[in-house]
């Protein structure tokens, strides 16, 4: 007995109740609409709010954790449960306990060059030229950033340019924002 091949055309339609998208799939050969009750799968993140649980009830699950492992007495909670108990992602929960992720906080996106200290000590050196009567123009603190990497022994800016990237220097004005009035600084006194 031969299978036939039916053509179908599947489309995203918007649910009117839901508000979730549902697929719709046109059987061509007989002309009839089935509906999936699953919604279409959006890869986007996009408007979605990320990192919204509490850091302290990271801290807390995972000390829970711990100490059913180290005394398991009684009734042992899985980590699904746990972060479920806890209002965490059970995701972001295993891998603070497995020890990919180290800390208690939000963690996202691409690491920074310079760790919280190493970027403290440059803030620091560059406050105190502008304290000092020398205020460092873009360029100049790019340039510094790349000579003080050099010195960590870190390779991560450009060798041919000499200096860290645009974006870097964005984001750090981003992650220390006195230092805005500091190139202000420069700008008057040019």
């Amino acid at each position: 007995m031969a299978r036939t091949k039916r053509k179908q055309i599947i489309r995203s339609s918007a649910s009117s109740r839901s508000g979730k998208m549902k697929k719709q799939v046109l059987n061509r050969g007989s002309g009839e609409i089935s509906h999936c009750s699953r919604p279409v799968d959006n890869k986007s993140h996009k408007g979605q709010k990320l990192n919204t649980w509490n850091p302290e009830n990271m801290e807390n699950a995972i000390k829970e954790f711990r100490q059913q492992t180290q005394n398991p007495s009684g009734q042992i909670m899985s980590m699904r449960s746990l972060a479920r108990a806890w209002q965490i992602p059970y995701r972001t929960l295993r891998n603070r306990v497995v020890g990919k992720v180290k800390g208690y906080g939000h963690v996202s996106g691409r690491p920074t060059v310079f760790s919280q200290q190493e970027e403290e000590d440059l803030v620091k050196v560059i406050t105190e030229m502008a304290e000092v009567g020398f205020p460092l123009t873009r360029s100049d603190i790019r340039k510094l950033a790349f000579e003080y990497a050099q010195k960590q022994g870190l390779k991560c800016f450009s060798e041919i340019k000499k200096s860290a990237g645009y974006y870097w220097f964005e984001n750090l004005m981003r992650r220390f924002p006195q230092l805005f009035w500091l190139s202000c600084m420069v700008t008057f006194y040019s």
